[in-house]
């Protein structure tokens, strides 16, 4: 019975730290997307990327259309594709909108 005890309370602290890890690094378009509706709604939360997820979660209905387009857009990406240590900080302020350029074609070919 203690054992059982012992199992259920060892159980209960690591779901809140699995939750947090599997909270998605957001990336580059996801950021600067939201970032404006992540200091709107989950200021208070910024810098816990765990809390922060959870608190954009909970407002989902009040995101802008381009943060919850940039969230689809990100949900079909294949999954790690776009996740890197610089995307877990918290959205800054001012942060320029992501746009990739086409390949130049005036380049020389270095192969």
């Amino acid at each position: 019975m203690i054992v059982l005890q012992i199992l259920g309370v060892v159980i209960a602290l690591m779901v809140p730290t699995v939750a947090i890890a599997a909270a998605p690094a957001p990336t580059p378009a996801v950021r600067a997307a939201c970032g404006a509706d992540a200091r709107k709604f989950c200021n208070a939360v910024i810098r816990d990327p765990g809390a922060r997820h959870k608190c954009m979660v909970e407002h989902s209905a009040q995101l802008s259309e381009a943060c919850k387009a940039a969230i689809a857009q990100n949900r079909q990406t294949p999954a790690g594709a776009a996740t890197s240590p610089e995307n877990a900080a918290p959205p800054e302020a001012n942060a320029p909108p992501v746009t990739s350029a086409p390949p130049s074609t005036n380049a020389p070919d270095t192969k």
